[in-house]
């Protein structure tokens, strides 16, 4: 990790040092399966294409490696790399303490001075947030002028764990209108989220090794292949899309 300064941490009792190294390995391996998502992976169509968007996104941002970038809801990090040479400093929060977080807090109450970031990347995290215009509106505030802000998170999705939210174009517009400019960009069309929600449904709760171990090499990658195969068909159809990548500045 990079050395963090000129942060205020007051309202925050993160202490980066007892995250232990395993917790560190389990998190960047985590990260590397989301990055490189493979065929045998459930969430394969949309982890291949935010990879692509957000790659897009990072290369077109300042060059040179002054950047203050804060990483929302970031343990595991699988985007980072796209950042790590523009960053003068990477800071990474979230509420459970583990993987790779410097600051344990809440995104509704950022614990940083106003106007601190150049960057703020917020992936898969707004749907688990219990006032989504106030994580907005915090992130907003600690953004620098002209600071751009990368969102992503689920439209069309089967529920899962302890998530409030499927967030639409139309709510990221409503949420994020304080910003002078929005891209909203879907992660496939309506084909691609399709699948993979049936592969969400038929798959992620398989508990028996065995069964699992033959899902990933049959049913699971026919089904995102299908996809691939399927969806020059949809088209612009994105009523299913299962999620979309925002991308605004300050």
């Amino acid at each position: 990790m990079k050395e963090q300064t000129g942060y205020n941490y007051a309202e925050s009792s993160a202490k980066p040092n007892s995250i232990s190294e395993r917790q560190r390995d389990d998190a960047i391996e985590a990260g590397n399966e989301i990055l490189d998502a493979r065929l045998s992976n459930v969430d394969y169509l949309v982890q291949k294409e935010r990879k692509r968007i957000i790659k897009r996104w990072a290369e077109s941002l300042p060059s040179g490696a002054g950047l203050n970038i804060l990483d929302v809801g970031g343990r595991i990090q699988p985007y980072r790399i796209f950042f790590e040479s523009k960053a003068r400093n990477y800071v990474a929060i979230d509420l459970q303490f583990e993987g790779l977080i410097d600051v344990l807090a809440n995104i509704e109450k950022l614990p940083f001075q106003s106007e601190t970031f150049d960057v703020i990347l917020c992936t898969q995290v707004m749907s688990y947030i219990h006032d989504p215009q106030a994580a907005c509106d915090e992130m907003h505030r600690v953004l620098v002028p002209d600071g751009h802000l990368i969102v992503t998170a689920p439209s069309f999705f089967p529920e899962h764990h302890d998530e409030i939210w499927r967030l639409l174009p139309a709510a990221y517009v409503h949420m994020l209108k304080q910003f002078r400019e929005l891209t909203i960009e879907p992660e496939g069309n309506s084909v691609l989220g399709l699948h993979r929600s049936l592969n969400v449904i038929f798959h992620a709760d398989i508990e028996n090794y065995r069964v699992r171990w033959l899902a990933e090499r049959t049913s699971i990658p026919l089904i995102n292949l299908m996809a691939v195969v399927l969806g020059p068909l949809g088209r612009s159809n994105t009523r299913c899309t299962a999620n979309y990548c925002v991308l605004a500045r300050k």
